[in-house]
C-alpha cells in the first residue's frame, strides 16, 4: 500500500515539474543562419534552428520575402520542428545573378507560427549569390553635350571576358531629370563565341522637348550567371543662342539699352539669401541591422571581407554609447545661385573612439542624387553608401574635444526647411577609455535590477536600462511568460511539495498505527 502511495506522490511531483518547466518555457529561433553565400547554379543549405519548444508544442515554419527568380527552394516549405528535432537544415539553389542589386530579393524572412499562443519573432537569412564571371558596362563617346533642339545618341556598351555565353543581360536605365527616350534594355545574350564579347545599346533622339541643363545617366546592368555592373554619365543641354532684342520706336535691333518708348525684357529674378541654423538630437543608430547598403560601405572603408553579427552588434553598442556625447550643430545658407548644409560635430565624451563613422541620408528635397551633391569632408574617407543619396564618412580617431565639419553644396536654391529632414547615425569599431576611469563591469553584462534589465556600457563605466521587465526580471533576463514572479513560483511549488509530502507521512504513519493492536484489544480478545 506505502509502495502505491509513493508512486502516486512522484507521478503527482513529476506533473508539477513538468507543467512547471513547460509554463516558463520560451521559444526563440534567433539561432537561424543570418547570412548564406551560395553560387549561382549551385546550392547552399540554410539552418533553421529554435530553442525552448517542449513537450507537444509544434513549430511550423514559412519562408516569404525572396524573389523566386534568383532564390529557389529544394526541400519543402513550410516544415514543422518539435522538441525532438528543433532545427531544420533547408536547401536553396540560386538560380540568377539578376538580384545581385536589390538585397530585399535574395532576403528569406523566417517566420514560425507555434500551436499555442506563444508569439516566436521572426528571423531573415540574407543570400548573397556569387559567380566566376562578370560584366562591364561604360557609356562610349561619353560625356555627351549638345545644343538644345539637337540630336544626340547615347551608347552604352556591356562587354566580358568570360569563357562562357552571358545570358538574360538586363540594362536596368534611370535618367535625372527624366529623359523618357532612354529606355531599359532587356533579355539580352553575349556570346563567349564572339570575337569581341560586347554588346551595344544606343539611344537617338531630339533634345527639343527637354530643358537647357545637366541630366543624369545611370545604367545598373545585371544577368542570369555573371557579376553585375554599373555606369553612369551626363548629358549637358546647352540653351540656343537667342540675340537680345529691343524695340525702339517700333524697329527691332540688335542694340541694348532704352530709347525713349523703347521696351526691353527684364532681367532674371534674383532671390534673397538664406540662412538657418539648428541643434538637432542625435539618437543611436539602429538602420544598421536592416540596412545591407550601409553594412556593405563599412566594410570596405573598414577594410572588412564581412561584417559579422558580432561585429555587428558592438558597432549598435558603441552608437549607443558615444551618441550621447556628441554635439551635433547644421547651417544652411543660399546665395549666389547655391544651397550649402554645413554639419558640425563635436565630440565630449571620454576616451578616444577609433574609426568613427558618419552615416548621413540627405534628403530628396535638397539633391535627387549624390551627382548633383558636392561634398567636403576634411580629414573623412567618404564612401557614396547609395546615389539616393546616402554617405558614410570614416574618421580615424576622434577625442574629447574634437570637431568635425561636413559641408554639402548644390547648385540650385533649396528651402532651409531641408535641415529638418537630414537623418544621422553614429558608428565607430573601438572606443579606449583612459585609465584614470575605473570599470564597474564588464562590458556587454546583463543584470537584473528589481524589475528592470540592465547592460554594462561598452566601456564599462555604467549601467544603462535596456528594458523595464513586465513580468519582473531573474537570471540577468525578462520573464516572458505571465503569471507569478519566479521567486514566488519557486516558493509556491516547495510549499506544494512540502504539503504532498508531509501528507503522505502523517497518512503512512496512521495507517501503521490501525495495524498494531493495543493492550486493551489483547485482554478483551480482539486479537
Amino acid at each position: 500500500m506505502e509502495r502505491k502511495i509513493l508512486i502516486t506522490v512522484i507521478a503527482i511531483l513529476l506533473t508539477v515539474f513538468l507543467s512547471f518547466s513547460s509554463a516558463n518555457a520560451t521559444i526563440s529561433c534567433t539561432n537561424t543562419e543570418s547570412t548564406k553565400t551560395i553560387a549561382v547554379g549551385e546550392t547552399g543549405t540554410i539552418s533553421v534552428s529554435c530553442t525552448g519548444i517542449t513537450g507537444d508544442t509544434v513549430v511550423t515554419v514559412t519562408a516569404a520575402g525572396y524573389d523566386a527568380n534568383c532564390l529557389s527552394p529544394v526541400d519543402t516549405i513550410p516544415f514543422s520542428l518539435r522538441q525532438d528535432s528543433p532545427s531544420a537544415q533547408i536547401t536553396f539553389e540560386a538560380k540568377s545573378m539578376a538580384c545581385q542589386y536589390n538585397p530585399s530579393d535574395r532576403t528569406i524572412t523566417w517566420n514560425f507560427q507555434a500551436n499555442t499562443e506563444e508569439s516566436i519573432s521572426s528571423q531573415q537569412t540574407v543570400v548573397t549569390i556569387t559567380s566566376p564571371n562578370s560584366v562591364t558596362a561604360s557609356f562610349l563617346n561619353a560625356p555627351y553635350t549638345v545644343t538644345q533642339g539637337d540630336s544626340v545618341t547615347v551608347i552604352l556598351e556591356i562587354s566580358t571576358t568570360a569563357t562562357v555565353d552571358i545570358t538574360d543581360v538586363d540594362a536596368d536605365m534611370t535618367t535625372n531629370p527624366s529623359i523618357s527616350s532612354i529606355t531599359d534594355w532587356n533579355d539580352n545574350t553575349i556570346y563567349s563565341s564572339g570575337a569581341q564579347k560586347t554588346i551595344q545599346k544606343s539611344w537617338t533622339f531630339s533634345t527639343s522637348d527637354l530643358s537647357p541643363g545637366t541630366y543624369h545617366i545611370y545604367a545598373t546592368v545585371t544577368s542570369q550567371n555573371a557579376v553585375g555592373d554599373q555606369a553612369s554619365t551626363t548629358l549637358t543641354i546647352t540653351p540656343a543662342e537667342e540675340e537680345a532684342q529691343t524695340t525702339t520706336g517700333g524697329a527691332t535691333t540688335g542694340e541694348t539699352g532704352v530709347t525713349g518708348g523703347a521696351i526691353m525684357a527684364a532681367g532674371p529674378t534674383v532671390s534673397p539669401e538664406k540662412n538657418a541654423t539648428s541643434k538637432p538630437t542625435l539618437v543611436p543608430g539602429i538602420g544598421l541591422r536592416e540596412n545591407t547598403k550601409l553594412q556593405k560601405a563599412i566594410e570596405k572603408v573598414l577594410g572588412l571581407a564581412n561584417l559579422s553579427e558580432q561585429a555587428k552588434e558592438n558597432l549598435l553598442r558603441l552608437s549607443e554609447s558615444i551618441t550621447p556625447h556628441v554635439e551635433a550643430k547644421r547651417n544652411f545658407r543660399y546665395s549666389d545661385g547655391k544651397s550649402v548644409i554645413e554639419n558640425h560635430y563635436t565630440y565630449k565624451g571620454k576616451g578616444k573612439v577609433k574609426n568613427f563613422m558618419i552615416y548621413e541620408k540627405i534628403p530628396k528635397t535638397f539633391a535627387e542624387s549624390a551627382d548633383n551633391i558636392t561634398v567636403t569632408a576634411p580629414g573623412a574617407t567618404i564612401e557614396v553608401v547609395e546615389r539616393d543619396p546616402e554617405y558614410l564618412f570614416l574618421y580615424s580617431e576622434m577625442s574629447e574635444g574634437d570637431e568635425i565639419v561636413i559641408t554639402y553644396t548644390v547648385e540650385s536654391e533649396v528651402d532651409e526647411s531641408v535641415l529638418n529632414s537630414l537623418e544621422t547615425e553614429l558608428y565607430a569599431q573601438s572606443l579606449e577609455i583612459p585609465e584614470q576611469i575605473s570599470q564597474i563591469c564588464k562590458p556587454g553584462e546583463r543584470r537584473c535590477s528589481g524589475n528592470k534589465l540592465e547592460e554594462c556600457s561598452p566601456e564599462g563605466t555604467e549601467w544603462k536600462l535596456i528594458e523595464i521587465c513586465q513580468y519582473g526580471c531573474s537570471e540577468n533576463t525578462c520573464v516572458k511568460v505571465p503569471g507569478a514572479q519566479p521567486g514566488m513560483i519557486t516558493i509556491i511549488i516547495i510549499l506544494i511539495v512540502i504539503g504532498i509530502t508531509a501528507g503522505v507521512i502523517a497518512y503512512i504513519i496512521k495507517s501503521k498505527r490501525e495495524k498494531i493492536p493495543s493492550a486493551a484489544a489483547l485482554k478483551i480478545g480482539r486479537f
